[in-house]
């Protein structure tokens, strides 16, 4: 059984997509290959989406809210992982991924994505199913701020 999730910040994406793995390759020391899961936010454009390497059932996911399919995250992300096992391991990566870019709730205006982000990413952390919509997310941008409000130490 793999130990628990590992959550890059919000910069190492587009860091990744613009400058590459060699001006990145020692952003994070941890073995992320211990990990279940590897939970990447992503900003693009400002709009913002969720990728999720599942090393468990080796999966790679895409949530977007706007269900747009990103294939170069695909690319980037497989490229990542391939690089990074042999630098971690010394032997090249032989599984292979699967992709996937599932349905999940969308968004009806052009501000929310982050939330929905949020959300994603509390349901897959938690193992629940993506049982919300657009009408939910008033109440979620509100327990967010609340929870921020209320343990600004966790946020560190």
């Amino acid at each position: 059984m793999y130990p628990t999730n590992f959550c890059l910040n919000s910069f190492f994406y587009t860091s990744l997509a613009t400058r590459g793995y060699d001006q990145l390759r020692m952003y994070s020391k941890a073995n992320i290959f211990q990990f279940q899961k590897l939970i990447i936010p992503i900003n693009e454009n400002g709009h913002w989406a969720l990728g999720v390497v599942d090393f468990s059932s080796g999966t790679i996911f895409y949530f977007d809210s706007i269900y747009k399919e990103n294939r170069n995250f695909f690319y980037v992300i497989t490229d990542y992982l391939r690089r990074k096992y042999y630098e971690t391991y010394g032997k090249v990566m032989e599984s292979t991924w699967n992709y996937c870019t599932p349905q999940v709730p969308q968004q009806k205006n052009n501000v929310d994505c982050g939330v929905f982000v949020c959300k994603f990413a509390e349901c897959i952390l938690s193992g629940i199913p993506f049982l919300f919509s657009q009408s939910d997310i008033i109440l979620y941008r509100e327990k967010l701020k609340n929870n921020f409000l209320n343990n600004p130490g966790i946020w560190y």
